[in-house]
């Protein structure tokens, strides 16, 4: 069995499902993540809710990427220190027999299929299963988030992973609302879309014992 993330259409900027784009739900205390190698604010990319009790909430950098999992109990809209993503996507999930792989194949619009919750990954390439920093438990998958078919999508994520490229988002600064570049409207891609094909994956992960998360990126 596998549940499948679909886009659902437009969202709320601050809701509490699962969504791309807007600003994260966090609870009281929570400090929005900065780079590691380049200092700068991540963008907030999408919240999963994996439970009724819990939320994950996934940032990106063209660097890296960090994962936070949340109760879903005093939480508010976070203040983010930079721009942040007008166009949000509501997701929904949809339960299939078939693996991801086979699952994306048979969507009918494809670039819909936004990633899974739960079940295997989807590796792009090798196995980058995590172990717990704290304990050394191997880490459980929780998420994974295509970052490459959808051009809605692709807008939120804006990074082009440790390729140096300049990122896909322009902020307007009377609103700091970041936006979209102008799409090939034959196509409905970016150029670097058209040119460059996809970016990747990114896959999250928990450990089972402790409040550790992880998240792995590969194309």
């Amino acid at each position: 069995m596998t549940t499948l993330l679909i886009y659902a259409g437009p969202g709320d900027a601050a809701g509490a499902g699962t969504r791309t784009g807007g600003v994260p739900l966090v609870p009281p205390g929570f400090t929005w993540p900065h780079c590691d190698s380049c200092a700068a604010p991540m963008l907030f990319t999408a919240q999963i809710r994996t439970t009724a009790e819990a939320t994950i909430a996934l940032f990106l950098c063209r660097h890296n990427a960090r994962a936070f999992r949340f109760a879903t109990y005093r939480v508010a809209p976070a203040a983010a220190p930079g721009a942040v993503l007008s166009d949000v996507s509501a997701i929904r999930m949809v339960e299939v027999a078939s693996s991801y792989e086979e699952a994306c194949d048979a969507w009918p619009r494809r670039r819909d299929v936004l990633g899974q919750l739960g079940g295997s990954p989807a590796w792009s390439s090798h196995d980058e299963t995590p172990t717990c920093a704290e304990c050394g438990e191997t880490m459980d998958f929780l998420a994974q988030l295509e970052t490459n078919l959808e051009p809605r999508l692709q807008t939120h994520v804006g990074t082009r992973l440790d390729t140096g490229r300049e990122t896909s988002l322009e902020t307007n600064p009377d609103t700091n609302l970041a936006t979209r570049r102008q799409t090939n409207p034959e196509t409905n891609l970016e150029p670097d879309l058209e040119t460059h094909g996809n970016t990747g994956r990114a896959y999250i992960f928990a450990c089972p014992h402790c409040p550790e998360t992880a998240c792995r990126y590969q194309r």
